[in-house]
């Protein structure tokens, strides 16, 4: 069988799923999801694929590789430095979502004409042997 597709997801707080387990309306989670980090919405979007989409076949890996108040630069050193579990495997996909902490940044010219466009290379970087991926999604959270 073939790998999964594989999804990596850099952002902030939003996506590492702060107090994401805070259910203020008593909705109830999906079936397969615990609390915690289960809850962000990398997880959710595993979830979604695997079990709604896939119906349970393992087709899509999401790492959620989050760490609150990042911005693009913190992103940026963690593709660079590929500071990644020791199993790793290379994405296929790398989805951006640190928009709410770049926008704090003094120097806004610097985060969105260098700082993000330099964590899209250091993206693109990881599979240099294949032009076309992996792919970059921006998200705005």
């Amino acid at each position: 069988a073939a790998p999964p597709l594989h999804i990596l997801v850099s952002g902030g707080s939003v996506t590492s799923g702060i107090q994401c387990g805070i259910n203020h309306v008593g909705i109830a989670q999906p079936v397969g999801l615990k609390e915690d980090n289960d809850c962000a919405w990398p997880a959710r979007l595993e979830h979604l694929f695997n079990r709604v989409l896939f119906d349970g076949k393992k087709v899509v890996k999401v790492s959620n590789l989050a760490v609150g108040g990042s911005n693009s630069e913190i992103g940026k050193a963690l593709l660079e430095y590929h500071l990644f579990p020791d199993s790793f495997q290379q994405p296929d996909i790398v989805i951006w979502g640190h928009a709410v902490n770049d926008s704090y940044e003094k120097d806004k010219a610097r985060a969105y004409f260098e700082s993000i466009p330099g964590f899209v290379n250091a993206a693109h970087k990881l599979r240099i042997c294949d032009d076309h991926l992996p792919l970059v999604v921006m998200n705005e959270e």
